[in-house]
């Protein structure tokens, strides 16, 4: 009779030992696709701030075509750049 008790006991805790185990390999198989949504957003959040870098160089250099450009010829390559950066930031933002 003990042993049967035993046996039983056994398989009860095998038994719940093996809904935890599925219970911890959904949880593992949701963060698995968590953890891939948010690289695929870090490398979007990415390329704005990229995008972003690349803009504010373009806005500096116009800017610094001043010393050696006539003005007139300049202002419009400047706020066209200053549009881009405004562009970019708003893409950073929306992106986070």
């Amino acid at each position: 009779m003990r042993k049967w008790l035993i046996m039983l006991l056994a398989c009860a805790l095998a038994s719940c030992g093996s809904s935890k185990v599925e219970e911890l390999e959904a949880q593992n198989e949701d963060l698995q696709a968590e953890v891939g949504s948010l690289r695929a957003k870090l490398e979007e959040v990415d390329g704005h701030i990229s995008d972003l870098e690349s803009a504010q160089a373009d806005l500096s250099d116009a800017v610094g075509r001043f010393e050696t450009e006539n003005w007139q010829d300049v202002v419009p390559d400047v706020r066209s750049a200053a549009d881009e950066v405004e562009s970019a930031t708003s893409d950073v933002r929306s992106a986070l």
